[in-house]
């Protein structure tokens, strides 16, 4: 028994690992469990490009009821504006699963799907600017924003020099 106050014993169970290393090679050990962050930041991003491609699923529908009426009508641009409508919903879903894959990937702790995440929003961003032009408006400053703080929250891994050297 000890006496009260004491510090407890502790105890190392097990036996050391032997590693073999070859003169001129650079060893770097990471010990314990990895970070949870890119776990997190990956999962939260693929649900939201989840739910970005149920969205987009809604537009494709939109886009075939307008064409639809627009054909029953004989009225030609309905039917284009509802083929624009369903061509840009199916864009829409092919980035959202874009952006599943890379939410997966950054749960895996792969770098590849920070980078690929990194361009989405790139991308984003580039879309939107396009666009502003082709109108001659002012860009979306709130799209514009957003996909500045998505693009921010997604580098979070490898910004952090710790998780990033867990990462792949």
């Amino acid at each position: 028994m000890q006496p009260q106050g004491a510090p407890q014993q502790q105890y190392i169970a097990g036996t050391p690992q032997q590693v073999v290393i070859t003169p001129g090679q650079q060893v770097m050990m990471v010990q314990g469990q990895r970070d949870s962050l890119p776990i997190v930041i990956g999962v939260v991003y693929a649900l939201w490009n989840l739910l970005a491609m149920g969205l987009m699923g809604l537009v494709v529908i939109a886009g075939l009821f307008i064409a639809d009426a627009g054909s029953e009508n004989g009225s030609d641009e309905y039917a284009a504006l509802g083929g624009f409508v369903l061509i840009i919903g199916i864009i829409g879903m092919l980035f959202s699963m874009v952006g599943i894959y890379a939410g997966v990937e950054i749960a895996r702790y792969k770098k590849r799907g920070v980078y690929i995440g990194l361009a989405m929003c790139g991308l984003g961003i580039g879309i939107n600017l396009l666009f502003a032009v082709m109108a001659e408006s002012p860009p979306d400053m709130f799209n514009l924003g957003c996909n500045v703080l998505c693009g921010g929250f997604i580098a979070l891994p490898l910004m952090i020099s710790s998780i990033g050297a867990q990462m792949e």
